[in-house]
């Protein structure tokens, strides 16, 4: 009788310890995320020759403070887009943009931001994080200057009672947004990937848990 009630107990002992271990959760084991540097890599490109261009535009813009331009071939280059302006107007125009220096100025402000993108492309090449930083900080600083020089070329044209904007020019306007905004969400998919997170991050403790079908 002793034995049984002795028998009786142990069993229901180890059913209070089955019970406990069904209740605790399980820790698995963990093993890092294999970095993928083609996706840090890939992005710095496609910023590195977006710089080119934004730098280009800005030297092609900062060089007509002082090249001298053929009215005619320009007067005949607007009537392509639809702009019906004067020789005087064109010529009254243009001076008044060197005199304000807007050619030179818009030229420095768009080339301020290229070189930016330009050495934010190259960080993030060689799987840099502040490489993401660089960019964006590019790609915001482009944004902001691009509102600045479209405002201020505006304001000069309404000053003096010419435009030679044209449905062109809105399209333009539009692409330029569209490409700021490019400029500004690239760098951050290597920090929303986790194995291009990985790839920049190479010491973060980034892990993840193997799958119950590994056990």
């Amino acid at each position: 009788m002793t034995l049984q009630n002795s028998m009786d107990d142990s069993e229901i002992g180890t059913l209070i310890l089955s019970s406990k271990n069904l209740d605790s959760s399980v820790n698995m084991p963990e093993i890092p995320i294999k970095p993928n540097r083609g996706i840090p890599k890939t992005i710095g490109i496609f910023l590195i020759l977006g710089g080119l261009i934004v730098s280009v535009a800005g030297l092609s813009q900062l060089s007509a403070q002082y090249l001298e331009i053929n009215y005619e071939d320009q007067i005949a280059a607007y009537e392509l887009l639809g702009i019906d302006i004067s020789l005087e107007e064109l010529e009254k125009l243009e001076l008044k943009y060197k005199q304000e220096n807007y050619y030179l100025i818009s030229g420095i402000l768009l080339l301020l931001p290229g070189i930016i993108l330009i050495i934010g492309g190259i960080q993030l090449f060689l799987c840099k994080k502040y490489g993401v930083y660089t960019s964006l900080i590019g790609g915001i600083t482009l944004f902001i200057l691009n509102l600045y020089v479209n405002w201020w070329g505006s304001s000069i044209d309404t000053e003096i009672g010419i435009s030679i904007e044209s449905q062109w020019d809105t399209v333009e306007s539009a692409m330029c947004t569209v490409c700021n905004l490019f400029c500004i969400t690239l760098p951050l998919i290597p920090l929303i990937i986790p194995t291009g997170k990985a790839a920049i991050e190479p010491t973060m403790l980034t892990t993840k848990k193997r799958n119950d079908d590994d056990e």
